[in-house]
Order: structure tokens, then C-alpha cells, then sequence
């Protein structure tokens, strides 16, 4: 992660999911923006990383307007989902790894999904 510009200000990702399932949301990539977003996998479009590939976490906060389940952090699935309750945020930090990507699963439609990290 870089240590200058947008890596100290992280990036966001915000979006209605118009249908029930499991939505993949990149916090880092290399090559794909919000322009390529599809309906169950997000971009982000922040490539400021140290290698151009965009910034990954070490801090998150989810916050959603109805409940939803984290179900996935950098494709390892959880046993148990970690629900994040509705209007609440939920925040996760750790040093390793970093987090790349998250599947959040969502069971009521026109869910709004905000996604924050540093």
C-alpha cells in the first residue's frame, strides 16, 4: 500500500443491491474500475496502489440498511457468517493479511451496501 495521496485516505464503495445473493466487492484491482461492474461483483476505481493495482485494507467499516452476512474475506469462506445488523456499522482491522476482496450476502432486495476502507 502506498504511503502517500489516496492510500492514506483509503476509498469507498457504495451501491444498491437490487437482488438477493452474495456480492463480490474488490477492494483491490488491477485492471477493472466501477465501469466494469457487474450485478453481483463491484470494482472500485482506485488504482493508486504502490503497484498501480489499487488499495487493499487493513481497516473496514460495512454499513447497510438492512442486515446482511459477510460470508468472505480474500476467498477464504467462513464457517460462520459474521452478520452485520442493519443500520450499524460494522468494522474490521488487522495487520495481516490484507484484505482484497469480500462476498457479502444479502437476503432482501434494494439493499444499500456501503463499504469503507483505509
Amino acid at each position: 500500500m502506498s504511503l502517500g495521496g489516496l492510500a492514506n485516505e483509503g476509498d469507498n464503495i457504495e451501491f444498491t443491491a437490487v437482488n438477493t445473493g452474495d456480492y463480490t466487492i474488490y477492494l483491490q484491482h488491477n485492471t477493472r474500475t466501477s465501469a466494469n461492474d457487474e450485478e453481483f461483483i463491484k470494482y472500485p476505481n482506485n488504482q493508486d496502489g504502490l503497484d498501480g493495482s489499487g488499495l487493499t485494507a487493513i481497516k473496514f467499516t460495512i454499513r447497510t440498511n438492512q442486515s446482511v452476512d459477510l460470508i468472505s474475506l480474500n476467498g477464504i469462506v467462513f464457517t460462520n457468517p459474521t452478520t452485520i445488523i442493519i443500520n450499524k456499522a460494522h468494522t474490521e482491522t488487522r495487520r495481516v493479511p490484507i484484505i482484497g476482496k469480500m462476498v457479502i450476502r444479502v437476503g432482501v432486495v434494494k439493499t444499500t451496501l456501503k463499504v469503507r476502507w483505509f
